[in-house]
């Protein structure tokens, strides 16, 4: 549902909604040259089973004690609160290790 590359870490990164888990999968290309799975990543087990719309990643240059800021938002209908679209889109912010 979203792709985006990471420059900092030369990746790929497929982001799936509640679909599928909710997970963001870094790929890379193996040595024939394949793009593979490289590790996967779910959101933090406090957060709700949204439906996930984006992910970014911070630059490396900002990175502050091994860590740099991740941010994904939602579609609105999910999130924090009753559960109703009234509640409007979320953007949630993280850390993701340098």
């Amino acid at each position: 549902m979203d792709v985006t590359f990471d420059p900092g870490t030369q990746r790929l990164i497929a982001t799936c909604d509640n679909t599928c888990g909710e997970t963001h999968t870094f790929m890379k290309i193996n040595t024939s040259g394949a793009i593979v799975p490289d590790v996967t990543y779910t959101n933090p087990t406090v957060m709700p089973a949204g439906n996930l719309e984006g992910f970014a990643l911070a630059p490396t240059s900002t990175c502050v004690s091994g860590l740099r800021e991740a941010v994904w938002s939602d579609d609105g209908i999910y999130g924090f609160g009753s559960g109703s679209s009234s509640y409007g889109h979320s953007l949630y912010s993280g850390t993701f290790p340098c």
